[in-house]
C-alpha cells in the first residue's frame, strides 16, 4: 500500500482501508452514516491509488470522501454502486463478503 503502482490499481475501501462494519451498524441511515464518517482506519497508502471501488451507494458519496479527505487517503477516482437502498443493492446480487 505504499508503492507509486498503486496509481494503476483498485482497492476497496472496507475491509481494507478501514475495518468492516457490522450488521447492526449496517442499518442504510443513521448507524450507517456515523459508521461512514468515523469509521476506524485499517492502513492509509501513502501512494496516491487510481481507482476506489466500493459497494456503497452513491448515496453515501458526500460521508465517504469526507472520511478518506479525514484520514489522508489520496485517490483519483471514486466508484460507488447507483442503487437507492441497501434493499436495492442486496437484491442486485452485488455485494459479497469474501473471506
Amino acid at each position: 500500500m505504499h508503492h507509486n503502482g498503486l496509481i494503476n490499481a483498485c482497492v476497496d475501501i472496507d475491509g481494507v482501508l478501514c475495518i468492516d462494519l457490522t450488521d447492526k451498524e449496517n442499518d442504510d441511515v443513521k448507524k450507517y452514516i456515523e459508521f461512514i464518517r468515523n469509521e476506524k482506519s485499517r492502513i492509509i497508502p501513502s501512494s496516491t491509488i487510481g481507482y476506489l471501488v466500493t459497494a456503497r451507494l452513491e448515496k453515501y458519496r458526500e460521508d465517504t470522501e469526507y472520511w478518506l479527505n479525514k484520514v489522508g487517503v489520496k485517490y483519483n477516482n471514486l466508484i460507488m454502486m447507483n442503487l437507492n437502498s441497501k434493499r436495492e443493492r442486496q437484491a442486485s446480487g452485488s455485494h459479497r463478503i469474501y473471506n
